[in-house]
């Protein structure tokens, strides 16, 4: 057993206490990047998928060439 006095014990404890948290906020933080590092990449292969399949909008001359498409279509004898 030390010989330690009761102020040296409550500091011993004190450091142990902090390694300990220490060490826990070291494993939660690595495990939060990780979780975060794939949440990063699946919203990138999102974002690109959202791009790809959203349509574009159609622009006044797409509109016109339709509009005189069925207009043919109707003056037809």
């Amino acid at each position: 057993m030390s010989n330690k006095n009761p102020f040296e014990l409550r500091t011993d404890l004190l450091a142990m206490a902090k390694d300990y948290c220490d060490k826990q906020y070291e494993l939660q933080w690595a495990t939060a990047q990780s979780v975060i590092e794939k949440l990063n990449a699946n919203a990138e292969d999102y974002v690109k998928q959202v791009q790809e399949l959203t349509p574009k909008p159609y622009t006044v001359g797409e509109m016109i060439d339709k509009a005189n498409e069925l207009y043919s279509f109707v003056s037809k004898k």
